[in-house]
């Protein structure tokens, strides 16, 4: 699973300190997000980074079913 919230966040010029204000999830956890390093972030942190965002689930994440098999 990929993610795209470097790219979100470039587009918006927001930093982690920012997104992390403003979404409630901890800066150490949008970090990890940020560099690709969680792979067990659960599902109610993306539905906050999406809601701040106002996109879809899947304009942030990319998933591509075995590919970790």
């Amino acid at each position: 699973m990929k993610n795209n919230l470097s790219m979100l966040m470039g587009a918006k010029r927001i930093n982690i300190c920012k997104l992390s204000e403003n979404t409630g999830v901890s800066r150490n956890t949008i970090s990890n997000i940020y560099n690709q390093k969680n792979v067990n972030t659960n599902l109610r942190t993306f539905l906050s980074i999406c809601d701040y965002f106002l996109i879809p689930l899947h304009e942030l994440i990319d998933y591509y079913p075995n590919e970790y098999k």
